[in-house]
């Protein structure tokens, strides 16, 4: 996995890019420097389960060498289960399976 930082030549004051609005223009970027064809190409990978990227939304960070990345509070308290049984264990990898 590769991680591709931004560097906007404008200021977003009071807002950020979110991953629909950033997809849609990788795509029309695509469109423009390549052809139509590669385009329906890349999003047919999409549509069939086998993305050729993956974004999020994006979320501010300063440091030129080691970043340090400002991330959205979670919305709720972490998961934690103390583990005493093989049950206890297929309940929690089901429970992440579902989450995921």
């Amino acid at each position: 996995m590769k991680v591709v930082y931004l560097e906007p030549r404008t200021s977003f004051i009071g807002s950020r890019i979110h991953s629909d609005t950033l997809f849609g223009a990788i795509c029309w970027s695509i469109r423009q420097i390549y052809d139509k064809e590669t385009l329906e190409n890349i999003l047919e990978k999409f549509k069939n389960g086998k993305p050729p990227f993956l974004l999020s939304s994006t979320y501010p960070y300063i440091g030129n060498g080691e970043k340090k990345h400002f991330l959205p509070k979670p919305i709720q308290k972490p998961l934690r289960k103390e583990v005493t049984s093989m049950k206890d264990l297929n309940k929690l990898t089901e429970l992440l399976r579902f989450a995921n």
